[in-house]
């Protein structure tokens, strides 16, 4: 944000400052709010002043609760796009860094797996297992083992 030519930052938890990639539809919608902006901050208070993080989750409860939505905080939504990030193909490694994590152990506290996403993953994991048999037994090694 900038105020009076000044560029104001909130920094993270960890204090490093990093970029996050956004679509060309949100940069899209984020230059327009930018334009129509008066002190050059997105996002205000109810009172029209420069948004604090408790502030805009009030807000985020509000926009919640006129859209007859379950209330949930920013860090929600933090959690919902990892778990969608990843039910879209991102792979573990990708949301991590999406995330701005230090650990995968880190990202995975995140993720929110419905049963059928672990019933895929568990049949995954029983196909790959029975592949790998095949090719073992078709291998020279399964033939040595037997002869043993």
């Amino acid at each position: 944000m900038v105020i009076d030519g000044a560029r104001i930052e909130h920094p993270p938890k960890t204090g490093r400052i990093r970029r996050v990639p956004a679509t060309p539809r949100l940069l899209e919608v984020l230059g327009r709010l930018a334009a129509v902006s008066d002190d050059g901050w997105l996002l205000h208070s109810a009172r029209g002043v420069a948004g604090t993080p408790s502030s805009l989750a009030y807000r985020l409860l509000e926009v919640h609760a006129r859209a007859g939505m379950t209330s949930a905080g920013p860090h929600m939504l933090r959690h919902t796009f990892a778990s969608l990030a990843l039910e879209a193909g991102a792979s573990l490694e990708e949301v991590r860094v999406l995330l701005g994590h230090a650990s995968i152990s880190m990202t995975a506290r995140y993720l929110h797996a419905d049963a059928s996403s672990v019933r895929g993953a568990i049949g995954r994991l029983a196909a790959w297992n029975e592949a790998a048999r095949a090719r073992w037994a078709r291998s020279g090694a399964a033939k040595a083992a037997r002869r043993r």
